[in-house]
């Protein structure tokens, strides 16, 4: 019953041309929002993307285009990584997973927390994400949610943050973060496989971060987060890397995922790094036909602090 009413109101303030994220209306419903069972599962409407959006729409764009990619040919992330993660946390009531994408990092987050709220921009994405009773997947920019204040034990952005419009997220960050909760926000980059498939990527690198040095968002992927802004108490945390043992179609289906080079081939065509892909076949052919692949974690972790 709750759901309808909710549902009926944000019908009539769209009738009336009014958008119930914009703050003043934001600020008398969110507390009312959050408050009815199971709501969030219901996707959530999202302003629309307009022009002097260019980053989170040219992110909603690529990422709802190649969603089943994305959900094919992801590497697994190392579940002592959210153990550990848990453990750091005084409380294990409620974890945020900002960038959702297909649920990947929250499916983790729900082994450890009572709640888990996932957020996303693409509707597709979030279309192939997995079932729990614990998560509640909300279609929704990070940097303005519908999360309460001072709610939040442990913020994760698994290989999303540099998407983000980072001053504006990390103001969310700090309005829904416990007194002293947590952030975690990590990337990967180039894998490491065996020699002579490693010195084939390192070409691959050299030509799309030739590409890609005004592309920002990018750029702090390729520098595997050491240049961007993170304004937060840094903790040292330990080192954590993915494993996956994948054939080589697997492993080319996941090359052809990076943004990067979706975006060189956009622009140049798929010839050049075709060349390299058939490179990688040939070497990946002479050994076995499954190859143990190792990606290092670039992790940030911090604690939120009452000042910041």
């Amino acid at each position: 019953m709750a759901i309808k009413l909710y549902q009926e109101v944000v019908l009539i303030l769209e009738k009336q041309g009014l958008d119930w994220l914009d703050p003043p209306l934001k600020h008398y419903l969110k507390d009312w929002v959050v408050s009815i069972p199971g709501l969030l599962a219901t996707p959530l409407k999202i302003p629309t993307v307009t022009d002097t959006d260019h980053a989170l729409g040219e992110k909603m764009n690529f990422f709802a285009n190649y969603s089943n990619e994305y959900s094919q040919f992801r590497p697994t992330y190392p579940e002592d990584l959210f153990d550990y993660l848990a453990k750091i946390c005084p409380t294990q009531d409620s974890a945020w997973d900002c960038g959702s994408g297909n649920g990947q990092a929250a499916l983790y987050l729900a082994k450890h927390f009572q709640n888990v709220i996932a957020t996303d921009t693409s509707q597709e994405q979030l279309a192939l994400a997995p079932y729990l009773p614990n998560i509640q997947y909300v279609l929704s920019p990070a940097e303005e949610t519908v999360i309460p204040d001072k709610s939040i034990d442990l913020i994760v952005i698994a290989q999303a943050l540099h998407w983000f419009d980072l001053d504006k997220f990390y103001m969310e960050v700090v309005r829904v973060a416990k007194p002293k909760g947590f952030i975690a926000g990590w990337c990967y980059f180039m894998p490491t496989i065996n020699e002579e498939i490693d010195c084939t990527l390192e070409e691959i690198k050299k030509i799309i971060c030739e590409y890609s040095t005004n592309l920002i968002q990018i750029k702090y992927v390729h520098d595997q987060y050491k240049t961007i802004p993170f304004p937060f108490k840094g903790v040292c945390a330990p080192k954590f890397s993915m494993t996956n043992k994948w054939s080589c179609d697997q492993f080319i289906g996941h090359l052809k995922t990076w943004p990067s080079i979706r975006k060189f081939n956009s622009e140049f065509g798929e010839a050049t790094l075709n060349n390299y892909f058939e490179k990688i076949t040939l070497q990946w052919d002479r050994l076995e036909k499954y190859h143990l692949i190792q990606w290092p974690l670039n992790l940030l972790l911090g604690q939120v602090l009452s000042e910041e």
